[in-house]
């Protein structure tokens, strides 16, 4: 608020404020680029997939504890279980995750599954010989017979994934059942009852001790 008898304000501050203002005209040509770039990587690495094979993962919190995704790679036990040891893994295009810990049995069947099946449909192509071996006529030979049998072994398989065996979550359909069906059981008194065993266990342990010592002290006594 203006005060006293002094000079109207018209201040001009020059905040120079087109120097902080970034515009992004460039989204559709960017998104161009990647996907052109997505597709050079894709034929680099050709036939291999385009992304490393990852595990099938719950995942956390009650809200989506029902869904699954792909993990960020598999971990050291279920690798074991399938007989594949984890050096090996990395070269034959299996995500590992030497941190990740199996929480349950089906989890780690599953995943154990997953690897048998991508191991089954493998195709592995021969090692391209390198330096004075390129010049041994047995080696090359060797290689180009092995090359030869991996091409036509691939050839059954048509269609290139981006990534090997998808992670793909079905949804849940809810069935109507009838009421006679349902048994009669109560599971939230159930449920609550449990939490309470759960809770006062060790209380009521420690109670039901000192009534037993005392009873054996009260007969001592007696005697």
């Amino acid at each position: 608020m203006v005060k006293h008898n002094n000079i109207r304000p018209n201040i001009h501050f020059h905040k120079d404020y087109q120097r902080w203002i970034k515009t992004h005209f460039d989204q559709p040509t960017k998104k161009k680029k990647r996907a052109r770039l997505r597709r050079i990587k894709a034929a680099t690495k050709a036939p291999r997939p385009a992304e490393k094979f990852r595990p099938v993962v719950s995942c956390p919190t009650q809200k989506y504890n029902m869904r699954v995704r792909a993990g960020r790679g598999f971990s050291l036990l279920e690798l074991q279980g399938a007989g594949i040891k984890p050096k090996y893994a990395r070269t034959i295009g299996i995500a590992v995750d030497g941190r990740r810990r199996n929480k349950s049995q089906e989890g780690l069947a599953r995943n154990v599954r997953r690897l048998k099946k991508y191991t089954s449909s493998l195709v592995l192509f021969p090692l391209r010989p390198k330096g004075k071996e390129r010049k041994d006529e047995e080696k090359m030979i060797q290689f180009l017979v092995a090359e030869r049998k991996a091409k036509m072994q691939m050839a059954k398989y048509i269609n290139y994934l981006k990534e090997p065996l998808p992670v793909k979550n079905k949804k849940k359909i809810a069935s109507i059942v009838k009421l006679d069906d349902v048994p009669d059981y109560n599971a939230w008194g159930t449920m609550k009852n449990e939490w309470c065993l759960k809770k006062h266990h060790f209380e009521w342990r420690r109670r039901d001790k000192r009534k037993a010592h005392k009873k054996r002290k009260e007969a001592e006594k007696k005697k």
